[in-house]
């Protein structure tokens, strides 16, 4: 996501492999960034809900062919909107399957629930009165 487009020229600059997709609200900063090797801009309405426009912008570069199911996309933007020169965020995100859309879960990173439960499963696990995680002895 970019306000001026800056940062996509800054990581263009060392070529690499993948293609820098760059959501922008600016028509200016989308012809800009026309003219450089290896950035493909993207126009959108505004940058309210930044998941939802990176979930957008992973859904365009999946019809285009950029991505595939199981790619990883890395998201590089600021967290203070209207703000050029303030990215300071770099996502991984994991571009989800057609079953995941359908089935609105595209959490990024598994729940703590996820990861714990062969061990929950095992009786190894518990949690207490606090919340808190703790492990049985075995």
């Amino acid at each position: 996501l970019t306000e001026t487009g800056s940062t996509a020229v800054a990581l263009a600059k060392y070529r690499p492999r993948a293609t820098i997709l760059a959501i922008t609200a600016s028509e200016s900063t989308l012809r800009h960034l026309l003219v450089w090797r290896g950035i493909r801009p993207m126009l959108t309405d505004s940058f309210v809900g930044t998941d939802s426009v990176i979930n957008k912008a992973i859904a365009t570069a999946k019809e285009d062919g950029l991505v595939v199911s199981g790619d990883i996309v890395v998201a590089v933007h600021g967290t203070k909107e209207l703000k050029p020169g303030h990215t300071n965020l770099l996502k991984m995100v994991v571009v989800p399957s057609i079953a995941e859309v359908q089935t609105k879960r595209t959490t990024l990173i598994p729940r703590t629930d996820d990861l714990l439960s062969p061990h929950l499963q095992a009786g190894r696990w518990r949690r207490t009165e606090e919340g808190r995680w703790t492990s049985d002895p075995v």
